[in-house]
């Protein structure tokens, strides 16, 4: 099983290599044909057990979410926030990245979560990038650096999962612990993913258009006031809000406790949420579905849901785990924050931090505590590692960003692919060096 292990990851390496030096090589389509070869040759899984694999969910979450941000696109609602933003900020362009961020964060914060909260900004962002000359690159550092800086709030799904990971892996600590911990851990959590984000855009153009735009305005479309909303586009933002207002109480324990389990069936699901406002859009006759549909980004949805598919297959297959047992028992890595850093870095830049890497690394830690290693610092380090990696286009936060930078044709937008992928391998060293000298102190 090693072997074949072996080789499914390095076809996802040769994969991964191609697309990013060849534009025209569509990875989603040929990850979804190295999932049918792969899985029938060389673990011999069936045609349905590999399109089993396809990530229907994350599908339907994107089409959902972009669909009814297109309808906000295609009849001006989303220019008209754009304006209101700029003239928030009294036209000084300086303002609007940290206004973003802030907005993110209170956003994911609040309960939303991380990835609906990039769902929420990433379109508008989008299209203040373009309109502001910032490119693609950094306003996704911005977005979702603001969405991923909160994403251990008590009130977000990631922090209500990774409370029931550490309670059932180290029970001995106690539920006021692990409360105390968890508040230490998203803390610092902020600390580090605000603090790399912002180095980031300093160094990757920040400055240079921190220096262009120094003095310069900008206003509304007529350069003399914004412009007033008509009905569909107030119909569109009620609709948007509403969507956030629904995911907020599906997500929110004590509203759970107050309305049931049931709600937070249907409140959570920010797919049915989002279908059933653009059925209720549709309805008003004031919107037209073609034109919608046309501006969702069906290329990057494909690229990223054909990715997760092998990533799926190579998970049936074993190359996961072995990937992870690899990087436990290797006596490379003598010091344990270091190699759960890098364990949890590398996993979370092809899969999910909360779906896979935490499940996965989380119950691994009390017996590696075990020799004489903070066991909180050891959760920290899996839990920032893997979401410092988060704006790997492989990710669902970086393919948000990515599918809003495309449709907007923001600048740099052709490059970004491979910009969030260098920039998801350069966190890995980041994260362990971070880790090793943490550990040293």
């Amino acid at each position: 099983m090693i072997p074949i292990a072996i080789l499914g990851l390095i076809v996802f390496i040769i994969l991964v290599s191609v697309a990013a030096w060849n534009k025209e090589f569509h990875i989603g389509f040929a990850s979804l044909l190295a999932a049918l070869v792969f899985g029938v040759f060389a673990l011999g899984l069936s045609s349905e057990e590999i399109i089993s694999r396809f990530p229907t969910k994350l599908f339907l979450t994107l089409v959902s979410v972009t669909l009814l941000f297109a309808f906000a696109e295609t009849n001006g609602t989303l220019g008209i926030v754009a304006e209101r933003s700029i003239n928030l900020c009294q036209g000084r362009i300086r303002l609007l990245p940290p206004l973003i961020f802030i907005f993110t964060f209170l956003i994911s914060a609040l309960g939303v979560g991380n990835i609906a909260a990039t769902a929420f900004m990433a379109p508008t962002a989008m299209v203040l990038a373009r309109r502001l000359n910032l490119s693609a690159f950094l306003m996704t550092l911005v977005v979702v650096g603001g969405a991923n800086a909160a994403s251990l709030s008590p009130f977000s799904l990631t922090g209500v999962l990774l409370f029931e990971l550490i309670t059932k892996a180290a029970p001995e600590l106690g539920v006021e612990a692990v409360k105390t911990a968890l508040l230490q851990i998203f803390l610092f959590t902020f600390l580090v993913i605000a603090t790399s984000h912002f180095l980031g855009f300093i160094c990757c153009g920040g400055i240079k258009w921190w220096k262009d735009s120094g003095g310069l305005r900008l206003k509304g479309e007529d350069n003399t006031k914004v412009s007033r909303m008509n009905s569909a586009q107030k119909l569109t933002l009620i609709a948007i809000f509403g969507s956030a207002i629904g995911i907020f109480i599906g997500n929110s324990s004590s509203l759970i406790n107050i309305l049931g389990a049931q709600w937070h069936e249907f409140g959570s699901q920010l797919i049915a949420i989002a279908l059933g406002l653009i059925v209720v859009l549709m309805l008003t006759s004031l919107f037209k579905i073609e034109q919608a549909v046309e501006k969702v980004p069906w290329s990057t949805i494909l690229l990223i849901t054909g990715v997760i598919t092998y990533i799926g297959v190579l998970e049936h297959g074993g190359a996961i785990v072995w990937a992870s047992n690899f990087i436990q028992s290797n006596p490379f890595f003598s010091h344990t924050a270091p190699t759960l850093a890098f364990g949890s870095a590398v996993l979370s830049s092809i899969s999910s931090s909360s779906g896979v890497v935490l499940p996965v690394f989380i119950p691994m830690v009390p017996d590696l505590a075990a020799q004489s290693v903070d066991i909180i610092f050891l959760f920290t380090s899996v839990v920032v590692s893997a979401h410092l990696v988060d704006c790997s286009p492989f990710s669902t936060l970086g393919a948000l960003c990515l599918a809003s930078a495309n449709k907007e044709k923001v600048p740099g937008h052709e490059k970004l692919f491979t910009m969030l992928l260098l920039w998801g391998i350069a966190m890995i060293p980041f994260a362990v060096i971070l880790f090793w000298t943490l550990s040293l102190i």
